[in-house]
């Protein structure tokens, strides 16, 4: 781990950092314990929220698990043929959404990963990105992954996915087709990202999700289209969800009133959602406040 601090000077305090689950001191060394008699075999390195820039260091490292949440990594080709089952390339996500629309703040500002190329082939189960600038996923094609965060606003094709054994699935992308997901286990599955309109500059804005019949069968225990531009959502009937958000577009629900299942409709117990819809006959989700630093969502009371 010598080299990996001495690649990165800008890294001030390294307390932020561990391997397995052994905390880095200050200063990058590890306090109280010796790795003479630990087996280098598996290893857990997690370098979140440490402003590294170069982690050609790690090279050879027999890593199972790596986290580099929120740091400036833009190279992965050091990860190349390794043998991960975790790895966390993620960020603070975009502070709030109107209309649709993304509103990122300064802390959401980072280098963007625009090749994950070095990842194919790896035996990962979770994966977690966020990108702006990254446009192709193929090299995720075929790969065991039950857990994926995809925060890609510039990708157009998600067809790599297909045939994934994905249990979890947060996703921001530029599409209007889903039918990839036909037929996955899914039991926990967010589309709020991926917002209501894209503008294509032949035809124009358009809305990006309208359409999600492919999610019958699935059996979904949590599902967020919420900032979609839905209207039929008949094929959520039978579905064991347990927490459901809802567009303002989304008709006929009166279905999900049968739902026991439920626990949470739009951020609320079905009782209060009930209880409101039925005053004001709207759907209601959440709303925003500028509070000077951009728009934030607050839950609707």
């Amino acid at each position: 781990m010598s080299q990996l601090i001495k690649d990165n000077p800008q890294v001030t305090n390294w307390s932020q950092g561990s391997i397995y689950s052994i905390p880095f001191s200050k200063n990058g060394v590890f306090k109280k314990y010796s790795l003479n008699n630990i087996l280098i075999k598996d290893l857990e390195l997690s370098l979140s929220g440490l402003p590294l820039r170069d982690i050609s260091a790690l090279q050879g490292i027999p890593l199972i698990k790596l986290d580099l949440f929120h740091t400036e990594i833009k190279d992965l080709s050091v990860l190349n043929g390794m043998s991960l089952k975790y790895l966390n390339l993620g960020s603070r996500k975009p502070t709030a959404f109107k209309g649709g629309m993304v509103y990122s703040g300064p802390a959401y500002m980072r280098p963007n990963i625009t090749d994950i190329s070095p990842l194919r082939g790896m035996p990962l189960e979770r994966l977690i990105i966020y990108s702006s600038s990254l446009k192709d996923i193929s090299s995720l094609k075929g790969m065991p992954l039950k857990y994926l965060d995809l925060y890609s606003p510039s990708l157009k094709d998600i067809s790599s996915l297909k045939g994934m054994p994905l249990e979890y699935l947060d996703l921001a992308a530029k599409i209007i087709d889903i039918s990839v997901l036909k037929k996955m286990p899914l039991k926990h599955l967010s589309l709020s990202n991926i917002g209501s309109y894209i503008y294509d500059p032949m035809k124009g804005l358009q809305a990006r999700i309208t359409d999600i019949s492919v999610l019958k069968e699935i059996p979904l225990r949590s599902l967020n289209i919420e900032y979609t531009t839905v209207i039929d959502i008949s094929m959520l009937e039978g579905m064991p969800l347990e927490k459901l958000f809802l567009p303002v577009t989304a008709k006929n629900i009166e279905f999900l009133r049968s739902m026991k299942t439920l626990k949470m409709i739009n951020y609320q117990s079905p009782q209060k959602f009930w209880k409101l819809y039925d005053k004001t006959g709207e759907m209601h989700c959440k709303k925003y406040r500028d509070n000077g630093g951009g728009f934030h969502p607050h839950i609707y009371e």
